[in-house]
């Protein structure tokens, strides 16, 4: 299992920062969270990223020129 660093998991707000993209809607970025569908770590009520998991997701998750094939 990876071990994660505490100094590199972000809040919400520097995910949005760091990847502009997710922050276009606010609302989707929630749906994404409590659909479980973006990598997180959640400790009691708050919510962390990883950036590293976070770009791995967005890679794996691309979509090419001329669709999904």
């Amino acid at each position: 299992m990876n071990q994660i660093n505490r100094e590199s998991m972000i809040d919400r707000k520097q995910l949005i920062e760091m990847f502009p993209a997710l922050g276009g809607k606010k609302h989707r970025l929630d749906w994404l969270i409590r659909n479980r569908s973006i990598p997180l770590i959640k400790i009691n009520r708050s919510v962390y990223f990883n950036p590293r998991a976070i770009d791995e997701w967005i890679k794996n998750n691309e979509i090419g020129l001329g669709g999904n094939k």
